[in-house]
Parts: C-alpha cells; sequence; structure tokens
C-alpha cells in the first residue's frame, strides 16, 4: 500500500505565513485554488480606480492584459 500524498495547506495557512512575500502567497494561492477547483487556469489581481493589475496566476499561459485600466474592466456594460 503506498502512502497518500500530503494535502494541501489551506488557504488561511498560506495566508498567515510569515516567511512568504505578498506575492509569493498570491502565487500559492492561485495554485491552491486552480488544482481544488481543475481550473486550467487561475489569475489573482489587485483591482484599484485607476488599473485592474495581476498579481500571480498559474496555469502557464500570462495573463492577456497583465495591466490594464480600470476603465477597461471586464463587466459586460448595459
Amino acid at each position: 500500500m503506498s502512502a497518500r500524498p500530503n494535502p494541501p495547506p489551506p488557504i488561511s495557512a498560506v495566508v498567515a505565513e510569515p516567511t512568504l512575500t505578498r506575492i509569493e502567497k498570491a502565487a500559492r494561492l492561485a495554485e491552491l485554488i486552480r488544482t481544488a477547483g481543475n481550473y486550467d487556469w487561475v489569475g489573482l489581481y489587485d483591482v484599484s480606480a485607476d488599473e485592474i493589475a495581476a498579481v500571480a496566476w498559474t496555469g502557464g499561459k500570462l495573463p492577456p492584459f497583465p495591466v490594464s485600466p480600470s476603465r477597461r474592466a471586464y463587466a459586460v456594460q448595459p
């Protein structure tokens, strides 16, 4: 019987990890979300009044717009 792999750390453990930078935490969280949800790609973004900027992503491809003015938000306009 083979040993089962260790489960990934919970999100709260990644967030609370004092040795990781904000970007390292974001990258680990994106990967946790991607594998837990069986997604091909996950990205985490900073959103301000002026812009939307990718902080971290996983899944092999760069985001199509790593930085975009917030006026080009990805919401459907009425």
